[in-house]
């Protein structure tokens, strides 16, 4: 049977990435389902070597024999043929066929045309299975990849749960296999079947915000952090008295605020701005 590990190997994946994938590789029913099915895979590479050797033994044994004996008559009659021209043509010499007999000609060519072909005989070649054994090859290191970022994708949009906690309430089968059987069912891929019922969209969506907000809190703390080098922080100051608390008192006062002045220094203030207007022209 072969290792899950060597599998992986085979199709590019390192020592690290294997390593990586410890906790799935751990899990045994997921060993065990993978293996079994890459089991089954190398007994049907083996049954079409089998097949294959059997269809080299027939060629050997009777295809090649009667191609060469289909030759060889070929070969014996292009020679009967080739006489049968020579001697139609010294009969006609001698006048020994009518004339009427000028206008029927011999075939051109009495050889076999074509080469044998085993499709005809549908029959696999060489090429045929070798096209097949790379093609099958291919799809083996395209599942594996697949199952190994689906797995991936759902721990990293979980929160780094294992897809190996979902349980079929239905069969009580778990992972990828209660997945994949259900997707069957559906008639659909399991890649496909996993990312609707556990919400990738919506899950990828919300990382995508998060991971903006994270970016957007990180600019405004570092620029929170350059104000304050620049100018300091205010929270973070010494309380001290305003230094110009109000409007400084207009010197025609005396010193004084409005508030600290008598109704009669008021009135008289405002007389002498008016007049000072009226006289002056200019708004006081």
């Amino acid at each position: 049977m072969a290792k899950l590990e060597d599998v992986l190997k085979a199709n590019g994946y390192s020592d690290a990435d294997i390593e990586a994938m410890g906790p799935m590789l751990a899990d045994q029913k997921f060993r065990g389902s993978m293996e079994a099915h890459f089991s089954r895979l190398e007994a049907e590479r083996d049954d079409y070597k089998g097949k294959y050797e059997t269809y080299e033994n027939w060629r050997e044994t009777v295809a090649n024999p009667h191609i060469a004996q289909q030759e060889r008559i070929a070969a014996e009659a292009r020679i009967d043929a080739a006489k049968a021209r020579e001697e139609a043509k010294i009969a006609r010499e001698l006048g020994l066929f009518p004339k009427d007999d000028d206008t029927k000609k011999p075939p051109a060519d009495l050889s076999v045309s074509g080469a044998f072909n085993p499709k005809d005989h549908k029959l696999v070649t060489e090429d045929d299975l070798a096209k097949g054994y790379a093609r099958f090859s291919d799809l083996e290191g395209d599942a594996i990849a697949s199952v190994g970022d689906l797995l991936e994708e759902y721990r990293y949009l979980s929160g780094g749960k294992s897809l190996i906690e979902y349980v079929d309430p239905t069969t009580g089968k778990k992972g990828l296999t209660a997945l994949r059987e259900e997707a069957k069912k559906r008639n659909m891929h399991v890649g496909d079947l996993v990312a609707q019922k556990f919400d990738f969209e919506g899950k990828r969506r919300a990382v995508s915000e998060a991971a903006q907000k994270a970016h957007d809190d990180k600019i405004r703390a570092e620029e929170r952090a350059a104000m304050a080098t620049q100018y300091g922080n205010p929270m973070l100051r010494t309380p001290s008295p305003s230094r110009q608390a109000f409007i400084p008192p207009k010197t025609e006062t005396g010193g004084k605020f409005p508030w600290e002045q008598l109704p009669q220094e008021r009135r008289n203030a405002r007389l002498e701005r008016a007049m000072k207007s009226q006289f002056t022209g200019q708004p006081n």
